[in-house]
């Protein structure tokens, strides 16, 4: 899947853990901060472009 999404051109996170069930709580525990900072990263750099371009002076033509 990690293989097609990014032949795809997707932005994509692929995290494998040995001997983990469907949904393993220690790999949960250890991957989730890294995971939200991956999420996050691309939605925090435009939120600050728009902070920027709205504290920016706007000109009236």
């Amino acid at each position: 899947m990690a293989r097609i999404l990014a032949a795809k051109g997707y932005h994509h996170q692929f995290v494998f853990s040995r001997d983990a069930g469907y949904v393993d709580d220690a790999t949960e525990a250890q991957t989730i901060a890294e995971a939200l900072v991956w999420l996050w990263k691309e939605r925090a750099g435009a939120l600050k472009r728009l902070m920027i371009r709205r504290a920016s002076p706007r000109t009236t033509p």
